[in-house]
């Protein structure tokens, strides 16, 4: 009797209780967490893969145009005010960049570099080597 009675008190005992609460809500969580986060993996590599193929070889599977097929000519865009800047930056790329004035530009935006289809690397754009250190 006395056993059956410590039985009934140790099952109706809710002390502790909260402790394989957590426990269980914590690995439900490290549960969720590594699926999603492999899943996310598997993705990101996906994503990566992608664009690493597109950059060596654009022409290749997927790939368009890196510049899509809006724009033929790199273009240095500028608002008024700035057509000297522009000038002094489209100076310092490839020949042939051609200088637009526009009213478009949004925000704070001054001048905006557009590239299009003759441009296919940065190689390609920048016609002297020491453009990154001179000032503009």
């Amino acid at each position: 009797m006395k056993l059956a009675l410590k039985l009934r008190k140790f099952w109706k005992d809710e002390e502790g209780a909260n402790g394989v609460e957590y426990a269980l809500l914590a690995g439900l969580i490290a549960i969720g967490f590594v699926v999603g986060a492999g899943a996310l993996g598997l993705s990101l590599n996906t994503f990566l893969d992608n664009v690493s193929t597109c950059v060596t070889t654009p022409t290749v599977g997927n790939c368009s145009a890196p510049f899509g097929d809006q724009q033929p000519m790199t273009q240095v865009q500028y608002r008024k005010g700035h057509a000297q800047t522009a000038a002094a930056i489209a100076a310092r790329l490839r020949p042939g960049v051609e200088l637009v004035p526009s009213t478009s530009l949004s925000g704070g935006t001054d001048i905006r570099l557009v590239l299009g289809h003759d441009v296919w690397s940065v190689v390609d754009l920048l016609s002297q080597p020491s453009l990154a250190v001179r000032p503009i």
